[in-house]
C-alpha cells in the first residue's frame, strides 16, 4: 500500500492525477499554496478551488474538513434516464435475493447489436458507480456482468 509522505507539520498531503487533471489536498493550506506556486513555474495552471465534482462523482466535505462523502447521484440519474427507468421505485436491496443468472439473463439469446451495446454500457456505468462510491452494489454489478457475452 502506498502512503503519502508526511509534511514538516506531521500532516499528510494527497495528490491524485487523472489525464490532465490534478487534485491536491492537505490540511496544511500553506503547503498547498507553496506546492502550487512551484508547480506553476514548471506547468502554468489554474486552480478551480475546492473539489466538488470530478470524474462523475460529487464530493461533499464535512464542516471541519476532516472527511469527505463521495456520491454519484448525477451518474445514477443519467443511467436511469438512458435505461428509461426514471420512474422506477427504489429498492432496499440492489438485487432480489435468490435470483438465478440462468433464469433471469440466459433465457433468450439477444442478437440485436444495439441492445447488447446498451446493456454493456449500463453494466459498465454500474461497475464505475460501484467502484467510485457504492460498494454495496458489488454483487449486483458482478451478477449483471455475468450476463454479458
Amino acid at each position: 500500500m502506498w502512503r503519502s509522505p508526511k509534511l514538516a507539520s506531521g500532516e499528510r498531503a494527497v495528490m491524485a492525477v487523472y489525464v490532465d487533471d490534478m487534485y491536491l489536498t492537505s490540511p496544511d493550506k500553506e503547503f498547498v499554496e507553496e506546492f502550487r506556486s512551484k508547480l506553476h513555474v514548471l506547468a502554468p495552471h489554474k486552480s478551480l478551488g475546492e473539489l466538488s465534482y470530478a470524474l462523475g462523482c460529487e464530493f461533499e466535505w464535512s464542516p471541519t474538513g476532516n472527511s469527505v462523502t463521495i456520491a454519484c447521484k448525477r451518474k445514477i440519474t443519467e443511467l436511469l434516464h438512458r435505461s428509461s427507468m426514471e420512474s422506477a421505485r427504489p429498492a432496499t436491496t440492489p438485487l432480489i435475493p435468490g435470483s438465478k443468472l440462468a433464469d433471469d439473463l440466459l433465457t433468450k439469446t439477444v442478437t440485436n447489436y444495439d441492445e447488447i451495446t446498451q446493456y454493456r454500457s449500463a453494466v459498465g456505468t454500474l461497475l464505475y458507480i460501484m467502484r467510485a462510491a457504492r460498494p454495496d452494489l458489488c454483487h449486483a454489478a458482478w451478477y449483471l456482468a455475468c450476463g454479458m457475452t
